[in-house]
């Protein structure tokens, strides 16, 4: 709820005052005795009137509302609930004949100007508490934020939870219940109006019961006779018809014989019409339909389908081969191929160029060496013949030379075939002969290898592929010959493909057994028709049926058929010997009748007895309500109660700790309102706080008392001077955690006579609706 505007006509020093409110932070501010708290009052006074008088007060809620002139108290408040709809509440008030004060309010709906909600006290309306618990949550006037009656706020929130009003006690509610149930049945459970209708119920029950047997048994004789005299009837008729089917029995049965053959003949020549249909119905010669012609399609069909597999896997086989022959690529390196066909393999290729390589290499140098020998004794021998004149000597010398030089001559002989035998390998391979790197050459030569295997061995593969896809198409051709041939017999030789060829078949095949099974059911159907016609023709051949059927009605034929002459014969005897029973039994019943004595009807006792049913269901009903009301009303305020202080406590825990910026972070309080804290070394009671924190740790529990009570009828908060006793920094967190209430959407009044309130009201939040008084 929000009050947009206080009209105040006359109410204690204030005369013709006009204040208009906006949403959120309202602050009034005036010097001291410029009528705050009697704007605060007036408030209260629109929304509750007046308390009674108090004789100990000197001067009490009347003494202020009055006016100083006239002594009424007059004015209107108009008000927004919480669904946006305005109203105006008016309120007028004077002291009346011996001391009473007698008022008069209104509520009238501004969007129709009509007045609604008659009788009922606005601000029980409008905020759902009455005025004790307003001034305990939502009006905190000056120094008077401290000054809770514990225990008695704890009642109005005990009634105000339990019985949804502050001034009815849940306790009074339980002893009337108490009272209740002991008038409706006594503790000892042998009293009361319950106990007494019970008694009178169970009486009329016994009565009723008794009544009821006595009126069943002779219903049930009454039923019984009608019944037995039917069933007499009955079975005389039995008797006599069992007399007569015995007696017309054999004669029924032959006409049955009769009707049967004749159904039997009928049916024979259906069946007969039936084959005829069936061979034509097949479309080719019937007698091409045999299970011979069957395993001879199932067989065309199925090799058909293996040769066609088969030769898709040949195909398959055929160009994988080709694909695989193909990715090997041909290298014309027939020299190659003759020089590893020559030395066996790649490494006996290298092993003879290393072998030729030093044979060259030890030739040429030992033809230098012996070359270089020879020349020095050739050279000395010419010497010794020029200078020494040592013929002998020289000749000696020159001989002995000539051996050297004949042996290098030999040696580069050998040297020059070395070399021409590494230079034809060389040439061969395509390396230099000078070059060393056997390593390369022997990668070379055994990739050639590895490649010409590789290329035969997929030749191979190749080859064998086209000679078996050759061999399988053969195969094929005669296997789809063949199967034309079988197929050409029974008109259906258009197919072309495989697919259309097997389809065919199939489509034949399962003509042909249907055919062959239809035709093999029809025959035993015929034969055993033809079987039965013979037997009954021979066995009827001696009877006139028109004679017999001239004795024997169509009724008759159905009762008799399929019944044996024992069983005819037993019925008649059974059904001569249930009539002399129930003659018998017939006569004990209306002896019973005879016999039977007046007592007094079940209706009449049953009328009295639903009567006392309804009251003894009305009491027990009504003990339950009381019951499950007392348990419930119990139940409910010890549930409510153990859970309010709580959520109370935990809200002002939350409220304090923000004003005081986390130094008092622990708030509890009792079931009297009490309150205490955790100041870090152990719990300790409130009043142990200066006046200021006091001040804080009240306001926290009045926020978290209007959060839990009346949260959801978003009520104003009046605040007069709280902010008093409060320094600059408690004052600003205080305004902080009011303006974020007002944020959510509530209102705040704030009246006060200082400056610094409303330069911190300015200063903390964002717009202030500021009135000077």
């Amino acid at each position: 709820m929000k009050i947009t505007e206080i009209n105040i006509k006359s109410f204690g020093k204030l005369h013709d005052r006009s204040l208009t409110l906006d949403d959120g932070m309202n602050v009034v501010r005036g010097d001291n005795e410029s009528g705050k708290s009697t704007l605060l009052a007036f408030i209260k006074f629109v929304l509750y009137g007046v308390g009674r008088k108090n004789p100990n007060v000197p001067v009490g809620e009347r003494e202020r509302a009055a006016s100083w002139s006239d002594g009424t108290a007059s004015g209107s408040l108009t008000v927004e609930d919480t669904d946006g709809k305005r109203y105006r509440i008016e309120r007028t008030g004077r002291e009346g004949a011996r001391g009473a004060f007698v008022d008069k309010v209104r509520i009238i709906d501004l969007s129709c100007g009509q007045e609604v909600f008659s009788g009922e006290n606005p601000g029980e309306h409008f905020l759902g508490i009455g005025a004790f618990a307003y001034d305990s949550t939502c009006s905190i006037r000056q120094l008077e934020c401290v000054a809770l009656n514990g225990t008695a706020l704890r009642e109005v929130i005990d009634n105000l939870l339990s019985s949804g009003d502050e001034n009815t006690s849940v306790q009074s509610a339980v002893k009337l219940l108490d009272k209740e149930r002991k008038r409706l049945l006594h503790v000892s459970g042998r009293g009361g109006l319950l106990y007494e209708a019970q008694t009178d119920l169970d009486r009329l029950r016994s009565e009723y019961r008794n009544a009821l047997i006595f009126e069943n048994e002779l219903n049930k004789n009454r039923s019984e006779l009608e019944e037995v005299e039917l069933s007499i009837d009955k079975a005389t008729e039995e008797h006599r018809l069992a007399q007569k089917m015995c007696d017309l029995h054999d004669d029924v049965i032959r006409l049955e014989k009769f009707d049967t053959l004749r159904e039997l003949c009928r049916r024979e020549k259906e069946e007969e019409g039936k084959q005829s249909e069936l061979d034509l119905s097949l479309g080719f010669d019937a007698s091409l339909a045999s299970y011979s012609d069957l395993a001879e399609l199932k067989r065309a069909r199925e090799t058909l389908e293996n040769s066609s597999a088969a030769l898709r896997a040949a195909r398959e086989e055929r160009d994988s081969a080709q694909a695989a022959f193909d990715s090997v690529k041909s290298e014309d390196e027939s020299d190659i191929a003759e020089l590893l066909a020559e030395y066996g393999s790649a490494r006996g290729v290298i092993m003879q160029m290393q072998k030729k390589r030093k044979k060259k290499s030890n030739s040429f140098l030992l033809s230098v060496l012996l070359g270089i020998s020879g020349a020095l004794l050739l050279a000395l021998a010419l010497v010794a013949l020029a200078f020494l004149d040592n013929f002998s000597g020289a000749l000696t010398l020159a001989f002995l030379g000539a051996i050297p030089a004949a042996l290098a001559v030999g040696f580069y002989k050998k040297y020059g075939e070395a070399r021409a035998e590494l230079e034809g390998i060389c040439s061969r391979t395509g390396v230099d002969v000078g070059e060393t790197d056997d390593a390369r050459l022997l990668d070379t030569l055994v990739d050639y290898d590895e490649h010409s295997a590789l290329r035969s061995r997929r030749s191979n593969a190749l080859n064998a592929a086209q000679f078996r896809l050759s061999v399988t198409e053969e195969g094929w051709e005669n296997d789809r010959l063949s199967a034309l041939s079988v197929i050409s017999h029974f008109g259906t030789a258009d197919a072309q493909t495989d697919a259309e060829i097997i389809e065919s078949i199939s489509a034949l095949e399962g003509k042909i057994e249907s055919y062959l099974g239809a035709k093999r059911s029809a025959t035993d159907t015929l034969t055993d028709i033809r079987a039965r016609i013979k037997g009954l023709r021979d066995e009827l051949s001696r009877f006139d049926e028109s004679v017999i059927r001239s004795k024997i009605t169509p009724e008759l034929e159905e009762k008799i058929k399929n019944i044996p002459f024992e069983r005819l014969r037993s019925d008649r005897e059974s059904a001569l010997n249930r009539v002399n029973q129930l003659s018998r039994y017939r006569t004990g019943i209306q002896n019973n009748l005879s016999m039977s004595q007046h007592r007094r009807s079940p209706d009449e006792i049953f009328c009295e007895l639903e009567a006392e049913e309804e009251n003894v269901r009305r009491l027990t009903l009504r003990l339950e309500a009381v019951r499950l009301a007392t348990e419930t009303v119990e139940k409910a305020s010890e549930t409510l109660k153990s859970g309010i202080t709580p959520r109370i406590s935990q809200g002002a825990q939350e409220y304090l700790r923000e004003i005081t910026n986390g130094k008092y972070g622990e708030l509890f309080v009792d079931g009297d309102m009490g309150l205490s804290y955790f100041d870090g070394g152990e719990t300790r009671n409130i009043a142990s706080l200066s006046r200021g924190s006091l001040d804080v740790a009240y306001f926290a529990l009045r926020l978290s008392l209007i959060d839990t009570l009346i949260g959801d009828k978003m009520p104003p908060l009046y605040m007069d001077e709280c902010l008093s006793q409060l320094d600059d920094g408690r004052a600003r967190a205080l305004i902080e955690a009011v303006g974020k209430r007002c944020a959510g959407g509530a209102q705040c009044l704030l009246l006060t006579c200082q400056t610094r309130d409303v330069r911190l009201c300015k200063e903390v939040l964002d717009k202030i609706n500021l009135i000077e008084l």
